[in-house]
């Protein structure tokens, strides 16, 4: 079972960092090195807390606090602290990975070889996302339907909210909010809307080096509430214009679904093993997070989830500090000007319709939201997006 770093079974090993904690980083020695591994027989402990990060690629990460017992295994997620005597080694998921590794003055290190090879078999992870060539926000009202093509590109669909059906070479599937499907390379595929609501779902065209494994290919998956975050920070990432865009896309895609593998049913939006207090938490903000996604298109105000949660200001305050590291109405405006960047990408809806349908009582007021987001205002965008199609 890969486990998640970010997750409370690892704070038993460590913890992810703060956002003021990363800072402290600076002040320490970093040193970076590559894993391109599967397989390993010796594992290391430090004398001191060490801190790290993967940069590139994924990896997952070994660890125990008894050489002599069998270790646990993580997927490397966002920068984080190994306590000392911890005993701990890498196998890249990817071709290669990379580590930053920070570490104090006079930290010293002692291995260890263990008894019993540690190997990764390679059919979990022989590929590796190479491209992604376009991704699409999409909303569809009642009786769409898509007459269907095939391609030779891998074709990743999410349905955000409402219900979708498709045909692969003749077989349907169902798909609901927060379920994704793969369609294998040069499968003919349909999407149709049969429901009295509309559906909103994310495409992404994309390709792979290697070869995916067969079973992620033509099934339903339910995500859960780590998979959410990946493609949240996926679509945050392809509204950016930063330089290393790409990449980050790549990346998160390669993380998301190799995330998939022999997982193909978890069940609801993430369910935490203990300490207590933790599994109250996730389990909390998930519900939180889930009935923002439900409500996103409509007004939606922080005295709504207190409300509806039963939870102070301050408390939620808290939650969203502690573990997202942003406010709870950041989050909000921060999703909902997401999602009206992908709709004004799609062209079927004006801005005065977009900002209805985000909730906001001012189309001046979104404009000024969208403004200081993206530099940019939601006309001047729409106008670029089209002069470059």
């Amino acid at each position: 079972m890969k486990l998640k770093t970010s997750g409370p079974y690892f704070l038993k090993y460590g913890n992810v960092l703060t956002k003021n904690d990363k800072k402290k980083l600076s002040l320490i020695r970093k040193s970076s090195f590559s894993v391109n591994t599967d397989n390993i027989k010796i594992l290391y402990s430090y004398d001191r807390d060490v801190y790290l990060t993967c940069t590139e690629g994924i990896a997952f990460l070994y660890i125990t606090d008894n050489p002599m017992k069998e270790p646990d295994m993580f997927v490397v997620h966002n920068i984080i602290r190994i306590k000392k005597g911890s005993f701990f080694n890498f196998i890249s998921a990817t071709n290669h990975a990379t580590i930053d590794f920070y570490y104090k003055r006079k930290t010293h290190v002692n291995t260890v070889t263990i008894e019993k090879e540690i190997a990764l078999s390679r059919n979990m992870v022989e590929f590796t996302v190479s491209e992604v060539f376009c991704s699409f926000y999409n909303v569809k009202e009642p009786g769409y339907h898509f007459e269907g093509e095939k391609h030779p590109h891998l074709e990743f669909t999410y349905v955000d909210n409402g219900h979708l059906v498709t045909h692969i070479d003749g077989t349907r599937y169902d798909l609901n909010k927060y379920d994704v499907i793969i369609y294998k390379p040069d499968s003919f595929h349909t999407q149709s809307n049969l429901s009295d609501n509309a559906v909103s779902y994310l495409s992404i065209m994309f390709d792979v080096t290697g070869l995916m494994p067969e079973e992620l290919y033509n099934k339903v998956f339910h995500i859960n509430r780590e998979q959410l975050t990946f493609i949240n920070e996926f679509i945050r990432n392809s509204e950016n214009d930063l330089i290393n865009r790409n990449r980050m896309m790549v990346t998160i895609l390669n993380t998301l679904i190799v995330s998939l593998i022999g997982e193909p049913f978890s069940s609801g939006i993430g369910k935490p093993i203990n300490p207590a207090n933790q599994f109250f938490e996730n389990e909390l903000l998930g519900s939180i997070i889930e009935y923002i996604n439900e409500n996103v298109y409509s007004y939606l105000s922080i005295d709504d989830i207190c409300s509806n949660f039963s939870i102070s200001r301050s408390s939620l305050q808290k939650l969203f500090k502690n573990n997202l590291m942003t406010s709870p109405k950041k989050y909000i405006n921060n999703l909902k000007l997401s999602k009206s960047k992908l709709l004004i990408k799609e062209n079927k809806y004006t801005i005065s319709e977009i900002s209805a349908m985000m909730g906001y009582n001012s189309i001046h007021y979104f404009s000024r939201a969208f403004t200081n987001k993206y530099e940019i205002s939601p006309s001047s965008y729409a106008k670029s997006v089209y002069k470059n199609r």
